[in-house]
């Protein structure tokens, strides 16, 4: 009778896990089993298929004028350097000349970007269409994206990429931030919106949420110790997302399912 409870409860503990939302799964390793600074293998969670072919890169590397490449969204994506991102493609890519442009606009959300609500944070009192203004004239062949705001928004504006532009688009999720109201909608946003939004238009997603919390845990520090506030992304912040954003776009490779499938799992409610 011990054993068949035993069993039971075993069972019961299983059928609770599978039910356990996805958001709140990562990979058992051991508190503080990783240092800080240390970023490798945390690219195996982000789960970025390829972005671009190597036939793309080597017919847009002949072209006379140099690969352009947008960064926008708001205030997150404003802190990524262009330089360094410009400096990271050419290394991967010889020969290769790379125009790499930050036109993100810090408090513009979704909604703001699309033109249904003024630009308050940047001083703008009407609404404006600041695709048309950053997006169109710049012709970009590969987008850098990161925003908040309206899923619906969001989609709008991934509709407009691939409609109005030829640009292949990285997605890229919500970090984890130290404002635990927000937690559960960057979550529904990351693992239920934006994988909808990316098939619909063709684009591709890195999971910089999933990856930036496994590195909180196998560093065991607090989501601050990436930030200089509640939101915003300090000196090693800025570093993580720059290693995520590089791998996503030169590494390509889509092993992060099969990490999170095959290794056991752990919930992390503490984070939300």
């Amino acid at each position: 009778m011990r054993i068949k409870t035993v069993l039971v409860a075993a069972a019961a503990s299983l059928l609770v896990g599978c039910f356990t939302p996805k958001s709140q799964w990562l990979a058992v390793q051991q508190p503080g089993a990783r240092s800080p600074g240390d970023y490798s293998g945390l690219e195996s969670f982000l789960a970025t298929p390829k972005l671009v072919t190597a036939g793309q890169v080597k017919r847009w590397c002949r072209q006379k004028s140099p690969v352009r490449v947008l960064i926008w969204g708001q205030s997150i994506a404003e802190q990524f350097s262009a330089e360094a991102i410009k400096q990271q493609l050419q290394s991967t890519r010889d020969g290769c000349e790379f125009e790499v442009r930050n036109a993100a606009r810090g408090g513009c959300v979704a909604q703001c970007l699309t033109g249904e609500i003024p630009w308050r944070a940047g001083g703008v009192a009407q609404p404006v269409d600041y695709f048309a203004k950053d997006v169109i004239p710049f012709r970009p062949q590969l987008v850098i994206f990161h925003v908040y705001g309206s899923h619906i928004a969001y989609n709008e504006l991934m509709a407009r990429f691939h409609q109005e532009t030829k640009a292949r688009v990285l997605l890229l999720t919500d970090h984890i931030s130290a404002q635990p109201d927000t937690q559960s909608w960057s979550d529904t946003m990351a693992w239920q919106h934006l994988p909808a939004i990316a098939a619909d238009h063709g684009f591709v997603i890195a999971d910089s949420r999933l990856a930036w919390r496994q590195y909180l845990y196998e560093t065991n520090l607090p989501p601050q110790a990436l930030l200089r506030d509640k939101v915003h992304l300090n000196q090693e912040g800025e570093a993580l997302y720059l290693y995520f954003i590089s791998h996503a776009l030169v590494g390509g490779k889509n092993s992060s399912v099969a990490v999170r499938l095959s290794m056991p799992l752990l919930s992390l409610s503490s984070y939300h």
